[in-house]
């Protein structure tokens, strides 16, 4: 007991000078809002828009891949890879169709169609090693100037009624680092 009071006695002092040493929080002064877990990049559409800034995913995730080579998933966290690329894999027109009647087996189409699209995702790591598989789809954030967007990153995608393949938009490749550090 004796020992506990003349720690406190010792620690006290010392954790107040510190504390004074510090400067003074600023309230007016604006915040540093760059998440620890983000990382500087370039993202690229399929449209051909181009997004940079800094790149992160929900917090406390990694990339879930099924890599296709070995027939297991890999958790690959962001702060590992240093770059990824979405190519399609399948594609296609799905026609919209329904039943003649209820309980009937006959089906009557509509006439109407959606696009749709399966891709394969290559992750290279910062050791240069690639890994190729399917992944369900993964919010991706880019934030630059206080502005955030949110992207997706699809394994399947499926349009709405009367859209074209032209119109489903995917993340084509994210790009990790400053440009002139390639």
């Amino acid at each position: 007991m004796k020992r506990a009071v003349l720690l406190a006695c010792l620690l006290v002092p010392c954790v107040a000078a510190h504390l004074a040493a510090q400067e003074p929080v600023n309230p007016f002064k604006p915040r540093k809002k760059t998440r620890a877990d983000s990382r500087p990049g370039t993202v690229t559409m399929s449209n051909g828009d181009v997004y940079k800034g800094q790149i992160y995913v929900t917090r406390d995730k990694r990339l879930r891949v099924f890599d296709t080579a070995a027939k297991l998933y890999r958790d690959i966290p962001l702060v590992a890879m240093k770059e990824i690329e979405i190519t399609v894999e399948k594609e296609g027109m799905e026609k919209e169709w329904r039943w003649k009647e209820g309980g009937s087996n006959v089906k009557v189409y509509t006439g109407k169609a959606y696009p749709w699209r399966e891709y394969l995702t290559t992750v290279t790591l910062t050791n240069d090693q690639k890994i190729t598989g399917h992944l369900k789809a993964t919010p991706v954030y880019v934030e630059t100037g206080g502005k955030k967007e949110k992207l997706i990153i699809h394994g399947k995608n499926k349009g709405e009624l009367g859209q074209k393949l032209s119109d489903l938009v995917y993340i084509k490749k994210i790009v990790f680092g400053e440009p002139n550090e390639k």
